[in-house]
């Protein structure tokens, strides 16, 4: 970076906020899959010291519920790099001065967090060694890091609490549980506006992620419609998650099917709880987004269809009775192309991967959830 010097030079002269927090702030404004693969190592750390997350704002009841301290963020600037989107993380990272901790944590290195951190006004704005590393204030270092994105933000809480740069809480003090609390009464549904399938408020027992934000990482809703006529003609209660900033294909796709399919559109934390143990949400199908990494931490069993994904660094984690199936073009060796294809053939990976593929997967995948013996 050109600019580095001088900007490290203006940082400097950002005036310190008093702290609002008792404890270590962890910045994870990042996706909502990347919130999911880190709460393990969030849930470590917390053992420890108490904890403080920035994160999105649609995250927030979530983290709540888990027994996190949470405050919100505007994270544009991690979806686009414009004037606009800069402005405002400016004046976010400007309204959360004097409520954060003195320390802060930053799991992914990213320099941009370090800029808005100091912004923010905290005294130690800290990550691991990483180019760009000389944004925050202090840096420790890693012997190793995993490939995989949750493995990789475990090392990292070990390596921020093994520096030493924080106290621990004292041996035999109370420590919060490993899993925050779930309401013992699930949410049973959600009403979707316009929706006349959801006048009730119903769940499916299959969901389907059929859509993901970047198109790199999307399969063909053509190939989803068979998908999801073939699951409803076996008579099994399918629905799909809405995408309210999907294009206009995805709306006409979506209003064609939700006459007969489920268009589930609700709160990030009114899905976690649908897919409790005790919840009516009993496996996922999706692309990889967020869903994957949802289902896999409350437990659910997932599929997982992917493209120009790499599987070693972000396939969805799970814990308790849940497991992970994936399905893809095996022979691809432009992937992962970081979601820029440079393939000869746009999205080769995906315009390879069939529906039969992907329907003997699923075959198996609801075998082994125990939802149909038959097939």
């Amino acid at each position: 970076m050109v600019f580095a010097p001088l900007l490290r030079l203006a940082l400097k002269l950002v005036p310190k906020a008093k702290p609002g927090f008792t404890g270590v702030t962890v910045f994870q404004a990042y996706q909502v899959g990347d919130l999911f693969m880190a709460l393990p190592a969030l849930t470590r750390l917390r053992e420890q010291v108490a904890v403080q997350v920035i994160a999105r704002e649609d995250c927030l009841p979530l983290l709540r519920q888990l027994g996190f301290t949470a405050v919100s963020f505007d994270h544009a600037l991690f979806h686009s790099l414009s004037i606009s989107a800069l402005a405002k993380a400016i004046s976010s990272a400007c309204k959360l001065r004097g409520q954060l901790g003195a320390i802060a944590l930053d799991l992914n290195a990213d320099p941009r967090t370090a800029l808005m951190l100091r912004l923010m006004g905290v005294t130690q704005a800290i990550s691991y060694q990483r180019r760009y590393g000389e944004f925050f204030t202090d840096t420790f270092s890693l012997t190793t890091i995993p490939w995989h994105q949750a493995e990789k933000d475990k090392v990292v809480v070990e390596g921020f609490l093994g520096a030493g740069l924080v106290t621990r809480k004292r041996d035999g003090a109370p420590r919060p549980a490993l899993v925050g609390a779930i309401p013992k009464k699930i949410v049973e549904g959600v009403t979707d506006k316009g929706n006349r399938n959801t006048a009730e408020k119903v769940w499916p027992e299959i969901l389907l992620g059929c859509q993901t934000r970047k198109d790199t990482k999307n399969w063909e809703l053509e190939k989803w419609e068979e998908i999801l006529q073939r699951l409803l003609q076996r008579g099994f209660k399918v629905g799909f998650l809405d995408n309210p900033d999907g294009d206009e294909a995805w709306k006409a796709w979506a209003h064609k099917w939700e006459t007969q399919a489920l268009r589930v559109s609700c709160s990030l934390l009114e899905l976690f709880n649908a897919m409790q143990p005790e919840g009516p949400i009993k496996a996922v199908i999706t692309l990889d987004n967020f869903l994957g990494h949802m289902a896999g931490y409350a437990g659910r069993p997932v599929l997982w269809v992917y493209g120009s994904s790499d599987a070693k660094a972000v396939l969805p984690k799970t814990q308790g009775a849940g497991f992970v199936q994936k399905v893809a073009v095996e022979a691809m060796p432009c992937r992962p192309c970081h979601h820029f294809c440079v393939n000869t053939r746009y999205k080769a990976c995906f315009e390879d991967l069939g529906v039969d593929q992907v329907w003997q997967a699923t075959l198996k995948f609801l075998r082994d959830c125990g939802l149909s013996q038959e097939i």
